[in-house]
Parts: C-alpha cells; sequence; structure tokens
C-alpha cells in the first residue's frame, strides 16, 4: 500500500526527483524529470551527460561529488534547458544515499522549479528600487508611519522640512513634530 503511494506521488508531482549511483547513473526518476530531459523515456542507466551539455553535466556531476564527499545534505541553485529551449531555474536539495554499512551508495535530489519565482523576486527588487528612488527624488517631504505612530522612513524632503537630524527629532511621532514645527514657525 505505501509503495503504491509514493508510486503516484511520484508519477504525478511536477517536482523533479532522481537518485543516481555513485558512478553518476540514474537509478530512479520520476515522470517530471523524464518529460524535461531530452531522452523524453527512462532514464535508468544514463547520466547527466547522456543528458545534458558537457558545461551542465560536469555542473551537476560536481555538485553531486560534493554531496557523496561531505555526506550531508545541500541546497543547490541548478538551471535546466528545457526540450523547448528555455532555460529554467532550480533549487535542488541533493543528499547522500548510505546503506546500513554506512557507505555511500550515491545521491538523491528533490528539484523545485523556481523560475517563475526568481523573475518575480526580480521585477519586485526592480520596482522597489523605482519606488525608492522617485520617493527619495520627490520634491514633496514623503513620510512613512508605523502602527505606533513612529516615523519609520523620511525622504530627504521630509528630512529637511522637520530638520530632524539635526535637531536630533528622529524617532519623533508626527504630532510631536508637527507640534514642534508648529511652535517654530509661531516663534519666528
Amino acid at each position: 500500500e505505501q509503495q503504491r503511494i509514493l508510486n503516484g506521488v511520484l508519477e504525478h508531482t511536477d517536482v523533479l526527483i532522481y537518485a543516481k549511483d555513485i558512478e553518476g547513473r540514474f537509478v530512479m526518476s520520476n515522470r517530471a524529470l523524464e518529460q524535461i530531459a531530452p531522452a523524453h523515456s527512462s532514464l535508468l542507466g544514463l547520466t547527466d551527460h547522456d543528458l545534458f551539455d558537457q558545461q551542465t553535466a560536469d555542473d551537476y556531476r560536481r555538485n553531486d561529488a560534493r554531496i557523496m564527499g561531505a555526506r550531508e545534505s545541500q541546497v543547490f541553485s541548478e538551471e535546466v534547458v528545457h526540450p523547448d529551449g528555455t532555460v529554467h531555474t532550480y533549487r535542488s536539495t541533493k543528499f547522500p544515499l548510505i546503506d546500513e554499512a554506512g557507505e555511500v551508495l550515491g545521491v538523491g535530489g528533490v528539484s523545485t522549479d523556481v523560475t517563475e519565482l526568481t523573475a518575480a523576486r526580480a521585477a519586485h527588487a526592480e520596482a522597489e528600487h523605482h519606488w525608492r528612488a522617485l520617493i527619495e527624488q520627490s520634491p514633496i517631504a514623503v513620510t512613512m508611519v508605523d502602527a505606533d505612530g513612529v516615523i519609520v522612513f523620511a525622504n530627504t524632503e521630509a528630512a529637511l522640512l522637520f530638520d530632524r537630524v539635526k535637531d536630533g527629532k528622529a524617532g519623533k511621532d508626527d504630532a510631536e513634530l508637527f507640534r514642534a514645527q508648529m511652535l517654530t514657525e509661531m516663534a519666528a
């Protein structure tokens, strides 16, 4: 029953799941990996060098050797060219496969396609950069206040308006700053 359930998981997940022996030959791969591999069929007995270009295969083999040598799991970012020519980025968790006697049999791995996540993070970082540049260069004073009313961000114009930094008013809440500003203006 457990084997049937495991086979169902391996068959239907979109995560790449695989195991290789110490020589780098696939001893297990799921359908998701077989669908993106150039062979499009069973990978059993094949190596990364049978499936990928020299540089990519060497990188994968180097990562596998590092896992087997260290005898501990590690996470890598690895790129795979899909059959349609698109390059996908995978977050690969690899771990040593060890027998009952403590000998390393090979390496196992689970690789998740993070291409969309990576692109979304890059787009978010770019938008954040543009937003910060816009706010910093704005001729209008802009502040951000936390839930307690404490100013957590002020652009250059806001800092000049309140002269907070010079007068040691950083961290004051809006009411205090406006009150101090009004008193200063009334006294002038």
